[in-house]
């Protein structure tokens, strides 16, 4: 039984996102398999950037079993287009997995060729699969094609103890071309690995989509013996925390500090604004921590309870506060749009930045509404998302901070129209950059000249002229304003 393993481009505001994180998921099911005596071959559409004639070419070429694809839910679209593909070349099963089969596997498999979804953890999963393929029936945690009709087997059990699952087949992938791509804040010139240290997270805030329930986590010790392979076997200098919340209590990030400062790398993580404070993040900073990511979301009190963030707009100014002191890049997460959404709430978005001192750039990603979220139900209750196949597929586009107009998976959450909408998003940021800029200036224009290289070999040209022309833009305004 051999199986080919695909890997699909990602998109990123409207175009194709860089090969910039390793894809763990691909790789923990590819050393499951091994492990198991199923022969892996991979096709990375991601890393190589092959266009569609390409990729047809590729499969032509390749001998295969069976195949299994590894997804998140903007990468529906991708996915269907692909399937369609595959069927015309060879009848073989098509398994997918990750958040796209985990959190939509009836629309998956009710709208395109796809044969078995993989509901949650994949490894034992992907085994077992591979190996009954003929007859499904008792494999836990899959939805699957039979007669025609769709079969929901019984869920799959978490695995209690994650130091059991092997590390990642790393080499399996091209990862060459990821370390190319792949950094933290301005580190771009280190080699630089994504590890995940836990699988979900305790929080539940309502427009997140998370692939697990609950959170799990790895022993520190098992975390560092991985990092001690990825240095001996790639020369890592540098480490991406990939986990949904790195910081999720004290002690153990206390732990995980002694442990990484002995190691003496760079490292960066997801935090949350109150599971950090001034001790901590000092102690994090010389542990080799230079970047953490909060999600701050609003300035807004009101719209922070709507989401449920179980957090207060004083402990953000305060995690912010704190990461300065530490010295540690903030990489602030922020939104726009989200239901409750009114003028005031905007502006006192824009009087949190007035009273911070964070300088950088603030890009307000539009609320999109992602399946397996609350928000996600409540559009679909609302009318909002009429035909959850087609809303899918319009995710395809990217769901970030530039959406156009006309994307089709713009959903208005708020009582603005559609104009007024994109224009107050606008004023927003330019606010928020306005009194960047008449405070720390010198700091502003450093900032974001800083970006340049790191910016430049992740995104290409044509990303920073655009970046360029939104900085020159905003300047001329600031001079009038």
């Amino acid at each position: 039984m051999k199986t080919l393993l695909i890997q699909p481009p990602h998109y990123y505001e409207g175009g194709k996102r860089p090969p910039e994180s390793f894809p763990l998921g691909l790789a923990y099911i590819s050393r499951a398999l091994l492990d198991a005596k199923v022969d892996v071959e991979i096709l990375d559409i991601w890393a190589h950037d092959y266009n569609q004639d390409q990729v047809i070419e590729k499969i032509k070429e390749m001998k295969y079993d069976i195949v299994g694809i590894s997804a998140i839910s903007s990468q529906y679209g991708y996915v269907k287009w692909l399937a369609n593909e595959l069927k015309k070349i060879s009848d073989v099963p098509i398994v997918v997995g990750g958040a796209l089969a985990t959190l939509s596997p009836d629309i998956v498999i009710k709208n395109s060729k796809v044969d078995v979804c993989v509901i949650g953890e994949g490894e034992v999963t992907a085994v077992e699969v591979a190996k009954n393929i003929n007859d499904l029936r008792d494999v836990d945690g899959i939805f699957f094609k039979e007669n025609k009709k769709i079969v929901v087997n019984k869920p799959r059990e978490y695995r209690k103890n994650l130091d059991e699952i092997p590390f990642p087949a790393w080499d399996v992938l091209p990862i060459e071309i990821y370390f190319r791509n792949m950094r933290i804040g301005k580190f771009s010139n280190l080699r630089t690995m994504n590890v995940i240290s836990a699988r979900g997270c305790p929080f539940r805030c309502r427009f997140c989509s998370k692939t697990f329930k609950g959170v799990r986590l790895r022993s520190v010790k098992n975390i560092i013996k991985e990092i001690k392979e990825l240095r001996k076997r790639f020369g890592i200098e540098a480490i991406a925390f990939s986990d949904e919340l790195v910081v999720v209590n004290k002690e153990r990030t206390y732990e995980l500090c002694d442990e990484l400062e002995k190691l003496n790398i760079i490292w960066g993580c997801q935090g949350r604004v109150n599971t950090v404070d001034l001790d901590l993040l000092k102690r994090m900073k010389e542990a080799g921590c230079v970047d953490i990511g909060y999600g701050i979301e609003s300035g807004s009190q009101k719209i922070l309870d709507n989401m449920n963030k179980q957090i207060t707009v004083q402990q953000s100014e305060q995690a912010i506060e704190d990461a300065f002191k530490a010295k540690i890049n903030v990489a602030p997460q922020m939104m726009f749009g989200y239901p409750g959404e009114t003028r005031k709430t905007l502006l006192e978005t824009v009087d949190f930045f007035k009273r911070i001192k964070y300088v950088g750039g603030v890009g307000l990603s539009i609320t999109t509404a992602l399946p397996g979220t609350e928000l996600y139900e409540y559009a679909k209750s609302k009318g909002l998302i009429k035909n959850e196949d087609e809303y899918l597929e319009s995710l395809s586009d990217g769901y970030m901070k530039d959406k156009s107009k006309d994307s089709k998976s713009f959903i208005n959450f708020t009582e603005f129209d559609k104009e007024e909408f994109f224009r107050l998003k606008g004023l927003v940021e330019h606010a928020i950059f306005l009194s960047q800029m008449k405070r720390y200036p010198l700091r502003l224009l450093k900032e974001y000249f800083s970006e340049i290289k790191p910016s430049l070999r992740s995104y290409g040209y044509k990303y920073m002229m655009k970046r360029a022309f939104v900085l020159i833009n905003r300047l001329l305004a600031s001079k009038s304003s």
